[in-house]
């Protein structure tokens, strides 16, 4: 018999334990399917491509794959399972998760990719681009001069040779009437150049050896204007520099006077100065 004890509670002298050894549950297993995996995947594909930032698509990691992810809950229902089905179903889990993750690590690497492609772009300095419009260049005021002068000697009828800027000391003062240690080559000390014998290779000091070089290839009648860069060590000044420019003129032919030399440089006067410009002529030596 039992003894009764104050307030209505009886104890037995042997109490006997019913334990309860309940069947595992389906139902915590039919809430993990296959048709239940495949349509959070779905959907979660559906999240990531519509996704078009890296902001967006960070919003939808979340909600994909995130605390309270619909994949997340699922997996808290593992510990309902018996051992064989926790393992079934945790795999499949996995198994979706991991599809999950390769595509929104595509979708990242190609979110980045548009992102650093308008970064660059709205960056970008196009060095070739060309801002109002470009004049067109012309010739050096030298050059053009140069070329004015030959087009009024041709129209004269003379013909226009060009020379070596490189002379030898025959054509440059001996052929000319200029021997050595004659006092008009103290005027053309000049720059002699490394080439050949000492002193007898230089930047010429005027165009006159191209007279020698035509005379030597060319029969009479020669008309002929020989313009051209020279050079001289002159003191560099407002006037003088160690280069400069110099045209010069040739004609053989018969019955040839001072009177021809004065009307060929009076037509040049004028042609290249203007109609109203009057010569005159006077002798000089230098």
């Amino acid at each position: 018999m039992g003894q009764t004890l104050p307030f209505g509670i009886h104890r037995h002298a042997h109490p006997t334990f019913h334990a309860r050894h309940s069947p595992p549950t389906q139902e915590a297993e039919q809430t993990v399917n296959a048709d239940d995996l495949a349509t959070i995947q779905r959907e979660a594909l559906a999240a990531f491509a519509g996704a078009s930032t890296l902001e967006s698509l960070k919003d939808a990691e979340v909600d994909c794959l995130g605390k309270k992810a619909p994949l997340t809950l699922l997996n808290q229902t593992l510990g309902k399972l018996d051992a064989d089905a926790r393992k079934r179903t945790g795999a499949s889990i996995n198994e979706a998760r991991a599809a999950i993750v390769a595509v929104l690590a595509q979708r990242r690497a190609a979110l980045t990719e548009d992102a650093r492609t308008a970064t660059l772009e709205a960056d970008r300095l196009d060095l070739t681009e060309r801002l109002g419009t470009t004049g067109q260049g012309h010739e050096h005021l030298i050059t053009n001069t140069m070329h004015e002068l030959e087009d009024i000697f041709v129209g004269m009828g003379f013909q226009v040779f060009h020379g070596p800027e490189a002379e030898t000391d025959w054509y440059n003062f001996e052929a000319l009437n200029f021997p050595p240690a004659h006092p008009a080559r103290t005027m053309h000390d000049t720059f002699f150049l490394e080439l050949g014998e000492q002193e007898q290779v230089l930047l010429r000091t005027h165009t006159s050896p191209m007279q020698i070089r035509l005379m030597q290839h060319q029969k009479p009648p020669i008309y002929a204007v020989m313009p051209g860069r020279c050079y001289r060590r002159d003191t560099p000044d407002a006037r003088h520099l160690a280069t400069f420019h110099q045209i010069e003129a040739l004609v053989i032919d018969k019955d040839i006077s001072l009177g021809h030399l004065a009307g060929t440089i009076e037509t040049f006067i004028k042609a290249y100065f203007g109609k109203d410009l009057k010569a005159r002529l006077r002798p000089g030596f230098f």
